[in-house]
Parts: C-alpha cells; structure tokens; sequence
C-alpha cells in the first residue's frame, strides 16, 4: 500500500469515528430510547479502541513504506545509516538474546558487523513484532524508536497536542478494552466526552500528514544514507 493510500484509509476511517461520535451525541441530548442511550454509549467507548487501531495500521504502512523506498533506492549495507542496520539484522539481533554457546555466538556477531560492510544491496523490513508494530497500541516512545532509527527529521510529533492526543487515546482505550472501568466509570471521565475526543483524534489525523511529511523530506534528502 502506497503511503498515500494509507493516509486516505486513515482519513476516512477516522471521519466514519467522527460521524459516528456526533450521531451519539445526537441520541443523548435528543433524548432517545433506552436502547438507543446504551447504544450511544457502547459507541462512544468503542471509538477509542477504532481511533487506536486506525493509527496503528497508519504507522505500520508509514514504517514499510520507508522501508520498501530505502530498499528501492539501489544502496548498498555499506551506505545505509548504521542505525538502519537495528533493522537489517534484526534477526541477528534477536537471535543473540538466545544464543548461549561461544562459538555459534561470536559467528552471529561476525555476521552482524560484516553485513554493515557488505556491498550487497539493502533490504529492510521490519517484523511484525518490533517497534511496536504488531498490533500494540501505539505511544509516543514507539514512535521516538522510529524516528531514532530512520533518522527521520525534526521530531515525532509536530507539537505537544499530538503527542498528548496519542497518549491520552492510548491509556484511555487500554483502560476500557482490558476491562480496568466499566463503561459507565469510563465515559465518566473528561476525555470521553464527545467534544474532547473529536480535538484529539483531528489532532493524531495532523499528525498523521505530519509523519507522510518529515517522511518525504528524509526521502527527498537521502537521510538514510550514511
């Protein structure tokens, strides 16, 4: 998926939350049925694990995407950024957390540190299971993790109510969906409420432009390279 196709997923996805939140809204200050009240409030608790889930997909795409244009772009191991190869040998990274016995261990660190001389071409992608990008709920230390290791410009966030909006959704939708609260208790507190939840997620659909620009410009820069 081009990272273009993934911000209009997002995009859309997060208006659907939005429509959804308003028609809520709508039911409780309409005055509506019983059924439609507990309906109401099944939704608007459930949004914060789609809004969630919505970034989630969003930076698993944006991470590939990255990955998928530094590996188009003919570099060699030898020219990428040495942070990149926390990637490029990932599975030699973890498989020396197993490793015990000296000799199958000093081959696995002679293979890490050659590959970073290698003149081979590149390839990078990024297992499911790291950075975060396997289904976790996503936070603003994955996302300094990110940008760390990409080298990515400026930084993961263009201002401090992104980065308070991601982590605020985060909590809030971890609180519900593993039963911490319950849902009464939940959309009790002050982030739940209609209006704050929209700033939020208009403010993570900015951040999402923000990540597809510093992804551009570190493209257009080559601030992969070593």
């Amino acid at each position: 998926m081009s990272i273009v196709d993934a911000l209009d997923r997002v995009c859309r996805r997060l208006d659907e939350i939005r429509a959804c939140v308003r028609w809520a809204e709508a039911i409780v200050r309409e005055g509506g049925s019983d059924a439609e009240r507990r309906a109401s409030n099944e939704i608007r608790a459930a949004s914060f694990i789609a809004a969630c889930g919505a970034m989630e997909q969003f930076f698993r795409a944006f991470v590939e995407w990255l990955c998928g244009e530094i590996g188009q772009s003919g570099l060699r191991y030898v020219e990428i950024r040495l942070s990149l190869h926390s990637i490029a040998s990932s599975g030699d990274f973890r498989s020396l957390q197993s490793l015990r016995e000296r000799d199958p261990m000093f081959g696995r660190r002679m293979d890490l540190l050659n590959r970073t001389v290698s003149t081979k071409s590149c390839s990078l992608k990024v297992p499911r299971d790291e950075l975060g990008l396997g289904g976790e709920t996503i936070r603003p230390g994955q996302v300094s993790n990110v940008w760390a290791v990409f080298g990515l410009p400026g930084s993961g966030f263009e201002d401090l109510g992104q980065e308070v909006a991601m982590r605020v959704l985060a909590d809030s939708r971890n609180d519900y969906a593993h039963g911490r609260v319950d849902i009464s208790t939940f959309l009790a507190h002050p982030e739940c409420e209609p209006s704050r939840f929209l700033d939020r997620i208009s403010a993570l659909e900015e951040w999402c432009f923000h990540c597809w620009s510093a992804g551009l410009e570190y493209l257009d820069s080559q601030g992969y390279r070593r």
